[in-house]
């Protein structure tokens, strides 16, 4: 037997879903917007071809502000396989995490 739902349920649970729509809208927006950022950096040649993610946000770009931004920049490129992550290993420490622009990384506009 179904629940009877008042109007009041209803138009609760059709705002609520619109709110959450609305806010991992933004986040996706802000997801998009600073991958964008990054694109055009890296098509301009502002980094080097082989770069660590503390040196995204030592450019100063409107958007990426935090290496928590730059993560989330590459981690939208590297689903796309446009930059690679590459573990550099060193002779004391921990290894090195670095990012690898490739070609098709360079074409972007």
């Amino acid at each position: 037997m179904a629940k009877l739902q008042s109007p009041q349920q209803k138009g609760w649970r059709s705002y609520v879903s619109d709110e959450a729509r609305r806010f991992y809208g933004l986040v996706d927006t802000g997801k998009v917007n600073s991958a964008k950022i990054l694109a055009r950096g890296i098509a301009k040649r502002r980094l080097h071809h082989r770069f660590t993610i503390r040196d995204v946000p030592k450019q100063g770009w409107t958007g990426i502000q935090s290496t928590s931004d730059a993560e989330t920049a590459l981690a939208f490129w590297e689903e796309s396989h446009s930059v690679q992550r590459i573990e550099v290993a060193t002779e004391i420490g921990r290894p090195s995490m670095r990012f690898n622009s490739g070609p098709k990384a360079r074409g972007w506009r």
